[in-house]
């Protein structure tokens, strides 16, 4: 016997009934609307704890696989303070010195992150008193992953705390050591000078490389570089790679060729051992020398070594042009030159020699331009002018249609080196195109 639900009052099953539902079209639009203001707020407050939760991690991580030498803030006794000055503003002092110093050295190697303590990026949670710094050391200590922090104080040497009198000793946490860098007082120096001695021996600590090369390129105080490249390599320290390329490069400066090349093959055999991985600057500097002593096939191969490694540097293309060109091979040369000259395109030298490989592979027009491109970023550069008049005669010379090649090749050449053209060169172009009933060159005369 099959049981059959009894309708209700209004038609529907009764309440008794086993197949009572409710439609939920009856619920009212109001009720609807509130329950999905609810989601979607409960929606979006966890996508942004798991926003938080992301972020924090991203930036946690970046925090630890970074290196930055954290700068403290400087502290100052109250004489100075009375007087307006500030730890925060000291310690940044000392940042722009260390940087105005790397800067300056002119060198291809990773510089040492730098970064104010009052600079760090620290986030906090609310209510909970812990910020992303705190947490980054608590992990940097309990990973074992060390970072270099530089402390200090000003201390006054007289009870008026005379600026001259200021003495600043510096400490650098590294590597599970403190350096403690003392220095005398200013004297009658200047306070910019004072902290620039102080960011030097900072660096010697720091970057030891980075303060040889900015003696040698920049103070021009070869020895005192190259004392400090060799105290690297007998401490064998990490960038004892770096200071044997240096003291190659010094040899190579002195005109020394021979003499540089054991010190760029020591340093290629250091990077083994101490780094860098990547360290295309040896085979640069060792196929420098061998154009020097005139062996353009190892320069040659020299040079693709270096590109394999980084095809980025200009100048390891350009040396390569050089060394394509003077081994008989200019068609190369301009190919390898043309890519220089894309990573470069402001340098005169560049053009120039660009120029001279298209010269001598009879592409005089092609190299003409090349020519007027180094003249137009470097006026003051005598070479391109050398180079193009040399062209010049040799284009004009080369053909049996002279009154064709004086035309506005020569007008463009004239107006474009001006001043640069000698006199009996000039007059001899002037009186060519005389003869072949040509004008005087006219600035809208072109090629």
């Amino acid at each position: 016997m099959v049981d059959i639900p009894v309708p209700g009052p209004d038609g529907g099953p009764d309440r008794d009934g086993a197949s009572d539902t409710r439609n939920t079209s009856h619920v009212p639009l109001r009720t609807r609307i509130i329950d999905w203001v609810q989601f979607i707020r409960s929606l979006a407050v966890n996508l942004i704890v798991i926003f938080s939760i992301v972020a924090i991690l991203v930036l946690l991580t970046r925090e630890l696989l970074r290196e930055p030498v954290i700068i403290e803030e400087v502290s100052l006794p109250p004489a100075l303070i009375e007087k307006g000055y500030s730890g925060a503003v000291a310690a940044q002092r000392i940042w722009d010195a260390i940087t105005d110093i790397q800067v300056k050295s002119r060198t291809h190697k990773t510089q040492t992150a730098l970064i104010a303590a009052n600079r760090q990026l620290n986030v906090s949670e609310p209510g909970t008193g812990i910020s992303l710094q705190q947490l980054t050391q608590a992990l940097r200590s309990m990973l074992k992953l060390p970072q270099t922090r530089i402390a200090g104080e000003v201390l006054c040497m007289t009870p008026g705390c005379a600026m001259s009198e200021l003495h600043l000793r510096l400490r650098v946490f590294e590597g599970g050591r403190m350096h403690v860098l003392s220095s005398d007082p200013m004297g009658a120096g200047s306070l910019d000078g004072y902290i620039h001695v102080s960011a030097m021996r900072v660096l010697e600590v720091i970057d030891p490389f980075v303060l040889a090369a900015y003696l040698y390129y920049y103070e021009m105080r070869p020895l005192d570089a190259i004392d400090l490249a060799e105290d690297l390599m007998r401490r064998q320290h990490p960038q004892s790679a770096w200071a044997a390329n240096l003291i190659g490069n010094h040899f190579l400066d002195q005109d020394q060729p021979a003499a540089a090349l054991p010190h760029y093959r020591r340093a290629l055999i250091l990077s083994e051992e101490f780094g860098p991985e990547e360290f295309p600057e040896p085979h640069t500097n060792i196929g420098l020398a061998m154009i020097e002593l005139g062996d353009h096939q190892s320069a040659i191969q020299q040079f693709w070594n270096a590109i394999e490694i980084n095809d980025g540097n200009f100048e390891v293309w350009r040396a390569l042009g050089r060394a394509l060109l003077a081994e008989g091979d200019p068609l190369a040369a301009a190919e390898s030159l043309e890519v220089a000259a894309q990573l470069a395109p402001d340098d005169s030298l560049t053009w120039t020699i660009w120029g001279e490989a298209l010269t001598a592979a009879g592409r005089h027009q092609e190299a003409f331009r090349k020519y007027h491109m180094a003249i137009d970023i470097d006026p003051l550069d005598t070479r391109p002018r050398t180079a193009w008049r040399h062209a010049l005669s040799e284009y004009i010379e080369a053909g049996t249609d002279r009154c064709v090649r004086a035309g506005p090749p020569v007008a463009v050449y004239l107006r474009v080196a001006g001043r640069g053209v000698p006199e009996d060169f000039r007059s001899g172009l002037l009186a060519l195109r005389h003869s072949c009933g040509l004008p005087v060159p006219s600035d809208t005369e072109d090629s």
